[in-house]
């Protein structure tokens, strides 16, 4: 999701992006406001009035949504971690942070700003709401109501128990506080999150069992994500505890096969990619590293200039971002990797290829790890 979206705006520091997906919800907010929602509270309405306010409201709760994501990521900043940027998609927001949170009171002060922003957002809109003129309340009262009532349903959902929701961060930061063991932390949580989602596919299956089709399906799937979610978010941690002060240098694969720089691409297939069964190499010139060619780039150029091609001429230089030291810190090496799409990265010292590192071979070596340790 981090590399997906459309750009929106950049702010602190922080880039802005709406995910495609956030078009689904938008188009669904959009047509059970004007065709359900409205007509049945506000039957005198206009047509032209009742699409008006559905659009305008389905836009402000999105601002609502981007706002609680903001109050997370400005307190982040504030602890000192990175964001790296805010994307709106079909289930809500995500503020993607480059680090996780050191210590149980960054977490809690990170997961409750949230929760605190959209209570602030519904007595705000609902303080409105009370406050127009009665002859406002048709059009105009409509939509501050809608908003402030869904700043405060989503308070309400936000702050249950299970992991990735933020009562579930709030209690992982209780639990982690207590206990000083994170991983048991998350594990709890992470449970109780799973136990939800399950409750709420069950409530999704229920509606499209009532005829509420399109409202059941939204829960399902919302459902499923957070379980996703919750797996994922206890995975993460495993790892991360798993790689704790591990180095590449312990992990990679030593004295890695290179290839030439001067050889043809036909050679390149069938002396190495067929040969070895990787996906790229380093490519060595004077016995120093200078590239990497992958198989993305072999595919690049047309099969009938394999034989007058030389891998210098579409390998990539080798540069910071496609290289690793033998000290560099193994779970960041992985989230890089992750972040990036890259298997295979290639380790340099001192001029030389020290070894090659896979995302495999740092899975391996978390559950071999476990494996010994449990």
């Amino acid at each position: 999701m981090n590399k997906k979206g459309i750009p929106l705006f950049t702010f602190r520091q922080i880039e802005v992006k709406l995910d495609y997906s956030w078009f689904i919800i938008f188009f669904l907010i959009v047509i059970t406001l004007g065709m359900y929602y409205f007509p049945h509270y506000y039957a005198s309405m206009t047509p032209a009035v009742r699409w008006s306010i559905s659009i305008i409201s389905a836009l402000l709760l999105f601002i609502s949504v981007l706002l609680h994501e903001f109050s997370h990521s400005l307190v982040a900043q504030k602890l000192g971690i990175e964001i790296n940027s805010i994307v709106l998609f079909v289930f809500g927001g995500v503020a993607q942070m480059k680090s996780e949170p050191e210590d149980p009171k960054s977490e809690f002060y990170i997961s409750v700003a949230g929760p605190l922003c959209s209570l602030v957002l519904g007595i705000l809109f609902m303080g409105i709401y009370y406050l127009l003129p009665n002859q406002m309340h048709e059009a105009i009262g409509a939509v501050f109501w809608y908003i402030g009532y869904l700043n405060l349903a989503l308070v309400a959902f936000n702050i249950l128990p299970g992991f990735p929701l933020d009562g579930g961060r709030i209690a992982r930061a209780a639990i982690w506080y207590y206990t000083d063991n994170l991983r048991k932390a998350t594990r709890i949580v992470s449970n109780i999150g799973k136990f939800l989602a399950f409750l709420i596919i069950g409530f999704g299956l229920l509606n499209m069992l009532v005829g509420a089709f399109i409202q059941g399906l939204f829960f399902v799937f919302l459902g499923m994500f957070l379980q996703q979610a919750s797996v994922r978010g206890y995975q993460m941690v495993a790892l991360r505890e798993g790689l704790a002060k591990i180095s590449v240098s312990r992990i990679m694969t030593p004295d890695p096969h290179t290839v030439p720089d001067d050889i043809t691409l036909q050679t390149l297939i069938d002396d190495y990619f067929y040969k070895y069964k990787v996906h790229s190499f380093p490519v060595i010139k004077n016995e120093k590293p200078v590239g990497l060619v992958t198989v993305k780039s072999v595919k690049s150029v047309p099969r009938e200039k394999w034989d007058s091609t030389l891998v210098v001429d579409i390998m990539d230089p080798l540069n910071t971002t496609n290289t690793l030291s033998p000290d560099d810190d193994a779970y960041e090496v992985l989230i890089r990797m992750i972040e990036n799409n890259v298997g295979r990265m290639p380790v340099i010292s001192d001029n030389k290829v020290r070894g090659i590192i896979t995302r495999k071979d740092i899975m391996e070596f978390v559950l071999m790890r476990e494996e010994i340790e449990a």
